[in-house]
């Protein structure tokens, strides 16, 4: 993709002017008011992914047109979807978070196209980003710029301050006149108090902020695409970076070669090391590890971009190179994943060794990528496969759900071994696991099955119902559901004989 103007005329008329229109301001405005009701005092919900959808639907109007501009708009869209069916508060923001970096991407295509993009080039975006938001007063005050155009607005705005009261009376009558009506008005409009009107307009403003940045930045740069140079990176020479990576590797291969046994001793190792407990042997060692492999993609980064390789033969050794030190790195990472998966085995299945599966499982795939990219010589093509394997880890992760996927681990592990944490899978996982929970509770013996039946009642106790239909969201469903089929309730938890 060539940056420029759009590739395809506007389905919007007047979204894309490198000037806001009153079109684009009511578009900004009525995402604003979108965004205040998504997010104001509810839960993440059926409200995110539809306010995603208008987002993106209004966004690809005005953004650089191209079919990798389409396919991170579907990113982002899809990624909205499981806030509103995974009940993790913390999955949410940060599929929120994703979505919303994907949609800073699209913006600022004409910097550099993802399809090529280089770590140069998104520093470049966010300088872009930056520069341009600064912008967003100019472009939103274009429609005002002529007296006639202040004249018109100074007269909307007379009516909206007519109008607004005299249809608050009339609605305020007609709710405390039918509860239907007045359930259905106040899930979609503030309460009438000071208080809570400053925060929906606050609220608004701030949506209506972002997406006027988000979209001054998908128009480009309205001056002269000069780029000022950047700092050129130091370089180094053909005996230094060698030296480097050829002592990493023969660090990592003597490391190997030592520890081969404590690598992946297990049992065994624990047992005949004194004051060695399963603890320290997974937890210390995972982390350290799990460390230096992620060092090593910043290293042969690093290398690939300064170091000078002026003949066809020093292309060949950093090729050989980087080939042993992704072999040895994958060793390392295998030692984790045994330290782990040992740890697991003896104690148990938990959140924090779920994402330590994937973190390992994410750092092999960049090593990979990495090792592909240097053979098949597509360092620009690099930055954009880390991207992609970002986002398909983020989409397994929500895929398998954590807080369920772990509570099936656990309960297949009291099925083979007898042995389960009930406190765990009781207090420490998500509304997710409820399902789950209330499914093993009548298998287990009495003291397990009293402390997870106490940690379901305070999870009834606390699952309040939805703020609104905005905040439906089917993994509160389901647990809701579950704990209402076993009877789980707050009225039969205070009352055990009910």
């Amino acid at each position: 993709m060539t940056s420029g103007a759009p590739i395809q005329p506007a389905t919007i008329p007047g979204l894309d002017d490198p000037e806001a229109s009153r079109t684009t301001l009511f578009a900004i405005l009525a995402l604003g008011v979108a965004f205040d009701l998504t997010f104001n005092g509810q839960l993440p919900g059926f409200a995110v992914p539809l306010f995603a959808l208008l987002l993106v639907a209004s966004f690809r109007t005005v953004a650089h047109r191209s079919a990798s501009s389409d396919i991170l708009l579907a990113g982002a869209a899809i990624l909205a979807i499981f806030p509103a069916l995974r009940a993790s508060i913390e999955l949410a923001v940060v599929d929120i978070l994703a979505a919303s970096a994907l949609l800073g991407l699209v913006a600022t295509q004409d910097v550099e196209p993802i399809t090529t993009a280089t770590v140069v080039g998104v520093v470049r975006r966010g300088i872009a980003v930056g520069r341009r938001a600064l912008g967003v007063p100019r472009y939103l005050s274009a429609p005002f710029a002529s007296p006639a155009e202040r004249s018109r607005a100074r007269r909307a705005l007379r009516v909206v301050l007519v109008a607004a009261p005299v249809i608050a009376i009339f609605a305020a009558l007609l709710a405390s006149g039918d509860r239907v009506f007045a359930r259905v008005l106040s899930s979609v409009l503030p309460k009438w108090n000071v208080g809570n009107i400053l925060e929906h307009v606050t609220l608004i403003c701030i949506g209506a902020v972002l997406v006027a940045i988000l979209w001054r930045c998908a128009l480009g740069n309205d001056e002269p695409r000069v780029r000022a140079p950047l700092p050129e990176m130091p370089s180094l020479s053909f005996p230094e970076w060698v030296t480097v990576l050829a002592g990493i590797d023969l660090l990592f291969a003597t490391f190997v070669v030592v520890q081969i046994a404590y690598l992946f001793g297990g049992h065994a190792r624990v047992d005949v090391t004194p004051g060695l407990t399963y603890a320290e042997y997974a937890r210390t060692g995972f982390f350290q590890l799990a460390a230096a492999a992620a060092l090593t993609v910043i290293l042969i980064l690093a290398v690939w971009d300064a170091g000078r390789r002026d003949q066809r033969r020093h292309d060949l050794y950093l090729r050989g190179l980087v080939t042993v030190m992704v072999g040895l790195t994958g060793v390392v990472l295998a030692s984790a994943l045994t330290r782990l998966a040992l740890y697991e085995g003896t104690f148990g299945f938990t959140i924090n060794r779920f994402f330590g599966y994937v973190g390992i499982v994410s750092i092999g795939v960049v090593l990979l990528v990495l090792l592909a990219g240097i053979w098949t010589g597509q360092r620009r093509r690099v930055v954009a496969c880390l991207l992609a394997v970002g986002v398909v880890a983020l989409l397994a992760v929500n895929v398998l759900n954590p807080d369920r996927f772990v509570a099936d681990r656990n309960v297949a592990r009291f099925e083979a071994t007898g042995r389960i944490d009930a406190s765990y899978l009781g207090y420490e996982l998500g509304l997710d696991a409820v399902p789950v929970a209330v499914d093993l509770l009548g298998r287990l013996p009495k003291p397990d099955a009293e402390v997870l039946r106490t940690a379901l009642c305070e999870r009834a106790e606390n699952l309040k119902p939805e703020p609104s239909w905005r905040s439906l969201n089917l993994g509160r469903s389901s647990a809701r559901g579950a704990l209402s089929s076993a009877g789980i309730l707050p009225t039969t938890c205070r009352n055990p004989s009910r």
